[in-house]
């Protein structure tokens, strides 16, 4: 068992201080995932709004009827709801404040 310990080097990995390079590399990931999370979200609005714009024109060609119209102004509602998604988050205007901020003054 010693001989493990030794190996393994125990001690110093149940050490709970932390050092400066692992702070900077927690606070490297965060920055990432949080960018990584933020793009992903914008693409996915995209493309939201692309296929919300591509089935419009598809309902008001496969039948020109005004009975068409409230669909389309059900997939106008879709794409609030995905900028109110965005808006919410911090996606696109927030300019690094949190999502509180946003909400509470509608300013970002």
């Amino acid at each position: 068992m010693t001989m493990l310990v030794e190996r393994f080097n125990l001690p110093a990995a149940l050490s709970s201080a932390p050092s400066k390079r692992d702070a900077e590399t927690v606070q490297f990931a965060q920055a990432a995932l949080t960018s990584a999370k933020r793009e992903g979200l914008q693409l996915a609005v995209r493309a939201r709004y692309v296929a919300l714009v591509v089935i419009a024109c598809l309902l008001l060609m496969i039948n020109p009827a005004w009975e068409q119209l409230y669909y389309v102004a059900l997939l106008g509602l879709f794409a609030l709801i995905g900028w109110a998604q965005v808006r919410v988050s911090g996606g696109w205007a927030c300019h690094g404040r949190n999502w509180h901020s946003c909400f509470a003054t509608w300013r970002c």
